[in-house]
């Protein structure tokens, strides 16, 4: 159909189709992702943790236009809020600089009335894989400090003979990239020993390490998810793994305008 494709690589599961409704032809401000998705029961032998899947399908398609999902989710939400608790702008202020988008519109807090009062954990989690498209973090604005973290998965992969190697490596990446070197003693990718007084990040802004301890939080989130999958990973392909830590770095990005 004119107008409208189909995103054939958007999804690796078998329960999500994607599709795209183009801005220009319709005309209208943005490009719209439509997600028609079914997520199996957690009891069903069908699950697949589809909703972690969901969010990086979301955090990667968000960054192009506007989301629209729709389906059987099998989530029962209760009177869970479908706002940010206490949302406000004084997050910029904390640590003296802008950690939130000019465009960012305050949550309005509007409790939801709902005649089922019943949440499920398929409830908490689509919940969760919608907050996180509101997630920002300043330092992950540019595309080059994005690539960055990637190729630091990258190199902890590649490097690995085994499954111990890959752990090592996973384990090395956040203390690395927010200015601790301590581990990176045998790792050849950081050449922070040859000159520790004159060492700069060549891919992160001014050279220096990440500050955002948020966001270190989360990378951390990420290595343990990472560590926890090691005995497969030697196994992915070149293209398909990165592939996999794109999705995984973009949930942590703020949306671009």
């Amino acid at each position: 159909m004119k107008g409208i494709s189909y995103l054939k690589d958007a999804s690796l599961s078998e329960n999500r189709l994607w599709l795209k409704v183009d801005k220009y032809f319709f005309g209208l401000s943005d490009d719209i992702y439509i997600c028609a998705s079914y997520i199996p029961p957690v009891s069903s032998t069908h699950f697949e943790n589809d909703f972690i899947m969901l969010d990086h399908e979301l955090s990667t398609l968000s960054n192009r236009g506007k989301i629209l999902v729709i389906g059987d989710l099998n989530s029962r939400t209760g009177e869970l809020p479908d706002y940010i608790k206490n949302d406000s702008l004084q997050i910029n202020n904390f640590d003296g600089s802008d950690l939130l988008p000019p465009d960012y519109a305050i949550d309005i807090e509007n409790k939801r009335i709902n005649q089922d009062k019943v949440l499920n954990t398929h409830g908490k989690n689509l919940f969760g894989s919608l907050l996180v498209l509101g997630a920002t973090y300043k330092e992950l604005q540019k595309d080059e400090t994005k690539q960055y973290i990637l190729r630091c998965f990258m190199y902890a992969i590649k490097g690995g003979d085994n499954e111990d190697d890959i752990k090592i490596g996973l384990q090395r990446i956040v203390p690395h990239i927010f200015g601790s070197h301590e581990n990176c003693k045998d790792a050849d990718w950081c050449s922070y020993h040859q000159n520790p007084e004159k060492f700069m990040y060549k891919s992160l802004p001014n050279g220096k390490p990440l500050k955002s301890e948020g966001l270190k939080v989360e990378l951390n989130n990420l290595v343990t998810k990472m560590i926890g999958r090691s005995n497969s990973l030697n196994d992915l392909g070149s293209t398909q793994s990165n592939e996999s830590f794109n999705q995984l770095v973009s949930v942590k990005a703020p949306k671009s305008r």
